[in-house]
């Protein structure tokens, strides 16, 4: 299936596509796929089977009782609204944003039509017309909805699980049961295909891919047990799940990517245990990866994710690490992979309103103290009442090949080499960067300048390495240090390095940006604080920044010009972007030296005792 969808896109012939298309998805397909499935002519009462068989495998929180309890521990008002403002129509040929062909292409939207007629009863927009709509405008072999395994794995799984939240599925039309049911056929043929072409490639093959297809492959054929491939593709989706896993600590990716990955795992895991599967080397390869994640959620730091325009589902990129590394703890019962406990949607389905007690004796275990994951490097400890996380982009490469379906802020942050992240009692210090992909200030968002970073010569750095040198902390502090060669590209060749220190007794956090070079060059350092920030000059010099009841000196070196700039339209700068899209006037301190040869930047924030 896969090479022929290639030779036919290379051949470019719409006729010929057409043809195959007819035969894949016509009325012949369909006959012969009921005909083998024993339901000759009946595609309602296949359908019919197989919602029984997803009752049977996939027994999810649905029953009056467990409804009754969703609004006491989640919004079903905001699930209800987001259901009813889905697109009308599939988005034109022109539409190239991944955010508007996202909910179709992966089946997103019809799972939360789906979960919202299971709370109510109400079909907010047509799922019917919903679903005729896309499987209209995705038939194979070629387009979009079937070019990349992640999207393949993520509508298989969707689909399943908007079939099983809904009521009498095969109460639908003859004819869209039949389109549904072989669409999902031929889903798990293709990805049978890529998942052997995947097994039998080399690392190159990311262990995102891998591990999507696996889970999407093994649901299916649980799911599918009239179909003569339901047993292959069980199996081996069973036998690749563990093992495609397993390399996903040993891969840089950004930290959607590494969630998506693990809620994939955990997912497999929870399907697995109830069908009494055997699943290789799954459950360690879990616990490890969702201990790295848990460092990177609350209650340690805040999580990364400024814009989530994604809808949610169970495979969707929109993902919380704190949220995964909660439903590996909850999967595996163990205290220290719990992140904040908090019940989210994912967790209710699954476990009912009993996953309040499963998130209760979990104890949560301390906080990790050295993380290097995903190209970010982070510290944690406490300092004076309240935790200190120190969070570092390093990524192998200064340029790294990041993935168009997660424009969420570590992916911002992976671009920027040497930039750093402050959190406080989970809470924001130092804003972690954000990644806009349209509007007016996209372009400062894309940039260096919204970062708290070093800008030299007024110039964006070109491609090159980060090297960590130390990360390091003991009972008296935290220190963390890395280059980077991406200005060597300038007439005068120069070496970035940026060391952060932490001092317990001193209450300090010390900030040293070091240029190694020959000529003159002028160096910029941003720093972007939170909206609810306040910012004012201080009597022995430099800034206070007042922030959670917490008063901060902001020092600088005494021969560099700091300005405060708060929503600067031109150029842009002082801007910060909220979870829902939206973006806000936010304070920030430029710092601006000029130097000669090699010179060091000194910047602390000093934790002021209350008054």
């Amino acid at each position: 299936m896969a090479v022929l969808r290639q030779l036919l896109v290379k051949m470019g012939s719409d006729r010929t596509i057409r043809k195959v298309r007819t035969q894949l998805v016509g009325a012949r397909a369909l006959t012969r796929f009921l005909m083998d499935c024993g339901y000759p002519a009946s595609p309602q009462a296949l359908m019919k089977r197989l919602h029984d068989r997803l009752h049977s495998i996939l027994p999810l929180a649905t029953s009056p009782l467990e409804l009754a309890v969703f609004g006491r521990l989640l919004d079903g008002p905001l699930l209800m609204e987001r259901a009813r403002n889905l697109p009308l129509h599939f988005p034109s040929a022109q539409d190239t944003e991944l955010s508007g062909l996202w909910p179709w292409l992966t089946a997103g939207s019809a799972l939360e039509l789906a979960r919202a007629n299971c709370l109510t009863g109400e079909f907010v927009r047509s799922l019917t017309r919903w679903l005729g709509e896309m499987l209209s405008n995705l038939a194979p072999p070629a387009g979009l909805g079937w070019q990349d395994s992640r999207i393949l794995a993520s509508r298989a799984i969707n689909l399943l699980f908007c079939l099983r939240f809904t009521d009498n599925p095969h109460k639908m039309s003859a004819g869209l049961c039949g389109d549904l049911l072989l669409h999902l056929y031929l889903t798990g043929q293709v990805m049978e295909q890529n998942l052997n072409g995947a097994l039998s490639a080399s690392s190159s093959v990311s262990y995102n891919y891998q591990t999507h297809l696996a889970c999407a492959l093994m649901f299916l054929g649980f799911s599918f047990d009239f179909l003569p491939e339901a047993g292959k593709w069980r199996d081996q989706g069973c036998a690749a799940l563990g093992p495609a896993f397993q390399s996903c600590p040993q891969e840089a990716g950004s930290l959607e990517e590494m969630s998506a990955a693990l809620r994939c795992a955990c997912l497999g895991m929870w399907l697995g245990g109830r069908q009494e599967a055997s699943l290789p080397g799954l459950r360690e390869a879990v616990r490890v990866q969702a201990m790295e994640l848990r460092a990177a959620a609350p209650p340690w730091t805040d999580q990364f994710f400024s814009v989530s325009p994604l809808p949610a589902g169970p495979l969707c990129f929109s993902s919380d690490p704190g949220q995964e590394s909660s439903l590996a703890a909850v999967l595996l019962e163990d205290p220290q992979l719990r992140g904040p406990r908090r019940v989210t949607e994912l967790l209710f389905w699954l476990y009912g309103p009993e996953v309040e007690d499963k998130l209760r004796q979990l104890a949560g275990g301390s906080a990790p103290g050295v993380v290097y994951m995903g190209g970010l490097a982070g510290l944690t400890r406490r300092l004076g009442r309240e935790r200190v996380s120190l969070w570092l982009s390093c990524p192998p490469s200064s340029l790294p090949s990041l993935s168009a379906f997660a424009p969420q802020s570590s992916a911002a942050m992976l671009t920027h080499p040497l930039s750093l992240s402050i959190f406080r009692g989970g809470q924001p210090l130092l804003l972690p960067p954000s990644r806009l992909e349209k509007g007016p200030l996209s372009v400062y968002f894309n940039s260096r300048a919204a970062t708290n970073s070093l800008l030299l010569d007024d110039k964006e750095p070109g491609p090159g390495q980060v090297v960590v040198d130390a990360l390091e902390h003991d009972q008296r502090y935290m220190f963390m240090a890395a280059r980077f060669n991406g200005y060597m590209n300038l007439p005068d060749p120069v070496m970035v390095r940026r060391r952060i220190f932490v001092d317990y007794g001193a209450r300090l956090i010390n900030i040293t940006d070091q240029i190694q070079g020959v000529a003159q060059h002028v160096c910029l350092l941003y720093f972007h604080f939170p909206p609810h920030a306040v910012i004012q000059k201080y009597q022995k010099g430099g800034h206070v920044v007042s922030i959670n009841k917490e008063k901060w000196w902001f020092k600088t070196e005494s021969k560099a010009i700091s300005e405060l700039i708060r929503g600067q339209a031109n150029p842009p700068l002082g801007w910060a972007l909220q979870r829902d899209g939206s973006v806000s006037p936010s304070p920030s301190l430029t710092v601006r030296l000029t130097s000669v040869g090699s010179a060091r930047f000194s910047t602390s924030l000093v934790l002021l005792d209350p008054e």
